[in-house]
């Protein structure tokens, strides 16, 4: 069976689920997606608040964790 990692990220703080502090609608595709390909996530990680447009990837720390966790 296949491990999959997913990143779910929304850019602003008022886009965040506050009741959950969770993107629930990303989490959730993601997992349907992954069951339904037959794959265990084995790691998300979240980018709450965080603006792709504005702030490059080598300074988002949920994209570097992804990435190391991936070469591990």
């Amino acid at each position: 069976m296949k491990i999959a990692y997913t990143l779910y990220r929304v850019s602003t703080k008022q886009q965040v689920d506050r009741v959950k502090n969770d993107i629930p609608l990303q989490r959730e595709a993601c997992r349907e997606f992954a069951q339904k390909m037959g794959w265990i996530i084995g790691k998300e990680f979240y980018e709450r608040g965080v603006s792709g447009f504005k702030v490059s990837a080598d300074k988002r720390d949920a994209i570097h964790d992804l990435k190391e966790a991936v070469l591990r």
